[in-house]
């Protein structure tokens, strides 16, 4: 929905960022699909959560595309669910782990970014219960 305040959107609105380019890789323009889907850090950070999940690494166009394949990924809404709410935990901590690099000037290891993925979806798994089907739009 183009509502992440990346740098590229900040320059839209006029506001002046010191650093246009990703907080995280540090090579390309900050844009929401580039944070979010082409950023090697966040390509590292997919590719060991899916690999964990068995699910193939698949190249998504953008965010939508992400979530779209997500909210419709397997036969089993159960399983489908926990995938999405996986994605969002995924997104989640890639906008945190970037906001501490720009706000407080720490970097988090993807192996760091995995293991508090994994944990965090354990956790929303437990105490979300049977309710999973929120996570589906």
């Amino acid at each position: 929905m183009e509502r992440i305040l990346v740098a590229e959107a900040l320059i839209h609105m006029d506001i002046s960022v010191q650093n246009q380019n990703c907080q995280l890789c540090g090579i390309e323009v900050e844009t929401t699909n580039h944070l979010l889907d082409d950023c090697d850090y966040s390509k590292t950070v997919f590719h060991w959560i899916f690999r964990c999940c068995v699910i193939s690494q698949n190249h998504f166009r953008n965010v939508r595309e992400l979530i779209d394949f997500a909210a419709s990924w397997g036969n089993y809404p159960k399983k489908r669910n926990m995938l999405c709410m996986i994605v969002y935990s995924i997104i989640w901590n890639i906008l945190l782990a970037r906001n501490d690099k720009i706000f407080k000037n720490i970097s988090v290891n993807p192996a760091r970014m995995i293991d508090l993925i994994i944990s965090q979806s354990f956790d929303w798994k437990k105490y979300r219960g049977n309710g999973m089907g929120a996570w589906v739009e």
